[in-house]
């Protein structure tokens, strides 16, 4: 295992990680080699807090979702989780685009997640399957552990 990755657990997929100084090809070389990246402190603590108490009012005030996909009881500013939501589907985001078939090696999306506080399950986090986008057609095997 290099310094970039994660440890592995039964619970914990190994993703690599970085320091925020990695360079955007070091980074660009993971992300394709692995389908995931995480990117260690890429913004300080001051600025992380000054970004959620901006964003909490924003927050409040938008509608839970309105399907178990989207979370009765998750907050889609922006595709933001809150406690106490079930734990979606295992799914691509790019499903969304399903009207078009896409050649398999073209990536229709690349999303990314700031954990401005602590990312855990207990909180919402999101579930990432790392290595999936090698995967043959869609596949749904995946189940969360």
């Amino acid at each position: 295992m290099t310094p970039d990755e994660s440890e592995a657990s039964p619970t914990r997929t190994r993703i690599p990680r970085c320091s925020a100084d990695a360079t955007a090809e070091h980074v660009g070389e993971l992300l394709s080699a692995h389908g995931a990246v995480i990117v260690e402190r890429l913004i300080d603590d001051a600025l992380c807090d000054r970004l959620a108490d901006q964003l909490g009012p924003w927050i409040e005030t938008t509608p839970t979702g309105a399907d178990a996909c989207s979370g009765h009881n998750t907050r889609r500013t922006g595709g933001l989780l809150t406690p106490d939501s079930a734990a979606q589907m295992l799914h691509r985001d790019h499903w969304c685009f399903d009207f078009f078939p896409f050649p398999r090696d073209v990536d229709v999306e690349v999303s990314t997640i700031w954990a401005l506080t602590d990312f855990t399950e207990a909180n919402g986090a999101t579930r990432v399957v790392a290595d999936s986008h090698r995967t043959a057609g869609d596949a749904t095997s995946f189940a969360p552990r």
